[in-house]
């Protein structure tokens, strides 16, 4: 993949933000990457992970189907294992073995956009599993086997 490719991004519950070129000159920005991993930690038990870098580049890539730079609100990174079995004990209709956990998701929306498109846009990708959850207000992307699926 030549030329830059940049994030911009926000964690809704840590008002935190970010926006870098974590993408140059045909490889992965170590410190860049390192501040999108630290973006998408664990905010209840501050745990951050490696994130897989492919979900980096197929959230660049929806940007592009976007149309250019886009700002993405999260709302789910990294998840702990001891976050993840909280949220499916509290009903919150979380995996049991959730690509959270292993920092292969993100659930997200995407400032100024209808997130029907968002979701059209994920799936045409298809480069992993693609949740929608319109009534909850967000899309799930993960680097799993391609799939899809629809939540509330």
């Amino acid at each position: 993949m030549p030329g830059e490719r940049f994030l911009s991004m926000t964690n809704l519950h840590t008002n935190e933000s970010c926006e870098v070129c974590f993408w140059k000159s045909g490889e992965f920005q170590d410190k860049e990457v390192g501040q999108l991993d630290q973006l998408l930690r664990d905010f209840r038990r501050n745990e951050a992970t490696e994130m897989d870098k492919a979900l980096y580049m197929q959230m660049a890539l929806l940007q592009d189907r976007l149309g250019g730079k886009v700002h993405f609100d999260i709302i789910s990174g990294y998840r702990s294992p001891a976050t993840n079995e909280m949220l499916r004990k509290n009903g919150g209709g979380v995996a049991k073995k959730s690509f959270h956990m292993t920092g292969q998701a993100v659930d997200l929306r995407v400032k100024g956009q209808s997130l029907a498109k968002v979701h059209k846009h994920a799936l045409e990708l298809k480069l992993g599993g693609v949740g929608y959850y319109p009534s909850s207000g967000f899309i799930h992307l993960d680097t799993g086997r391609v799939r899809s699926w629809r939540g509330s």
